[in-house]
């Protein structure tokens, strides 16, 4: 999803979302799952300074929306 002051059509489901901060030194990966339902986004889980298994961090989460 991009940052603005405009509006966007996104169809109902799962998106997980990334975000990269930090320094060349010490870079970190945060990534979010969020769920659109009814015109509605709601923020299901957060991974902060995510390792190689982040994907399994979820898990739970889309279990308990499907």
């Amino acid at each position: 999803m991009k940052a603005g002051d405009f509006e966007e059509e996104y169809s109902e489901g799962l998106y997980p979302d990334c975000n990269k901060e930090g320094t060349a030194k010490k870079p970190q990966t945060d990534y979010r799952l969020f769920r659109f339902r009814n015109g509605k986004v709601r923020l299901l889980d957060l991974v902060i300074d995510a390792q190689r298994s982040w994907a399994q961090d979820f898990w739970e989460a889309v279990e308990d929306e499907l």
